[in-house]
């Protein structure tokens, strides 16, 4: 499996898995700084979890899982709720999430690299237009 493994650092994956640090984009589309305040501890931990901490075991793995989970969720309802034209955008990130699990359990890193930085530029580009019409 791809993950946890010894020989798998930072300097073997290279930049992109720093696509993490685009969670922060939303924090500039909100004027809550409540709001700003969490999409920039999102991006923190993305980047902890899938760059510094990649090669071995970290909080900072279940964090941006429960992170994740927890604004994926919580915008698909807002979006529902208060911007159902934007709410099928969703559907992009979603389905780069499966494609990238889906390459990691085949153990193909480089592909599962260019999906999971996939999904993190299409879910900061959708976490930007959702906080943007919410806010």
């Amino acid at each position: 499996a791809l993950f946890p493994s010894p020989g798998l650092t930072t300097y073997s994956i290279g930049m992109p898995m720093c696509t993490g640090a685009l969670f922060a984009l939303p924090a500039a589309c909100t004027p809550d700084p409540a709001e700003q305040a969490l999409w920039v501890f999102q991006a923190v931990v993305s980047v902890l979890a899938d760059y510094v901490y990649i090669g071995g075991p970290s909080p900072a793995h279940g964090v941006d899982r429960v992170l994740a989970s927890f604004n994926f969720l919580r915008l698909a309802f807002l979006l529902s709720q208060q911007a159902p034209e934007l709410f099928a955008l969703g559907l992009v990130p979603a389905a780069l999430f499966v494609y990238a699990q889906r390459m990691k359990d085949l153990d193909r890193p480089e592909d599962w690299q260019l999906a999971h930085g996939l999904w993190h530029a299409s879910g900061a580009a959708v976490a930007c237009a959702a906080t943007y019409s919410i806010s």
